[in-house]
C-alpha cells in the first residue's frame, strides 16, 4: 500500500505476520535510475540493527552461500551512496556479486521517517 508524502525510496507498506513494514527501493539511495515497478518485481525481507524492511528487487534468481574468504573489497567508487552501502564483492559464475552491508543500509537517516516532524 503506497503512503503519501514519503520520500521516493519508500514504495509503501506491507503486513508480514501481523507486523507492518516498509518496502524500500534502494535505487535512489545508490544513485541509480528508478524503473517502473513491474508485476514481476519481488521483495526480500531483511533485518539488521533491530529493524525489518523489504527491499524491492527486479527478481530473485536464487540464494547462494558465499565463503567469507572469497569476499574482496570494492576496487572502484560507485555513484550516490553505493560504495558506503556495500561491504564488498564476490566472484559468482562468470560474473561478480556486489554485497550489501545491511547494518550500514538500515542505519541511514534517510530510512527513518518521523511522521510528527513531517506533519509540521
Amino acid at each position: 500500500m503506497p503512503v503519501p508524502r514519503l520520500p521516493e525510496h519508500f514504495l509503501g507498506l506491507f503486513n508480514l505476520r501481523g507486523e507492518i513494514h516498509a518496502i524500500t527501493d534502494l535505487r535512489p539511495l545508490l544513485g541509480l535510475p528508478r524503473p517502473v515497478v513491474a508485476p514481476r518485481s519481488q521483495v526480500i525481507v531483511v533485518e539488521a540493527l533491530g529493524l525489518t524492511t523489504a527491499l524491492c528487487t527486479d527478481g530473485v534468481k536464487g540464494i547462494v552461500a558465499i565463503p567469507l574468504d572469497s569476499i574482496e573489497p570494492l576496487q572502484t567508487d560507485l555513484p550516490g551512496l553505493g560504495s558506503a552501502l556495500l561491504s564488498g564483492r564476490a566472484p559468482y559464475g562468470s560474473g561478480t556479486l556486489l554485497l550489501l552491508d545491511l547494518e550500514q543500509l538500515l542505519d541511514r537517516p534517510e530510512l527513518i521517517v518521523d511522521i510528527m516532524t513531517e506533519a509540521l
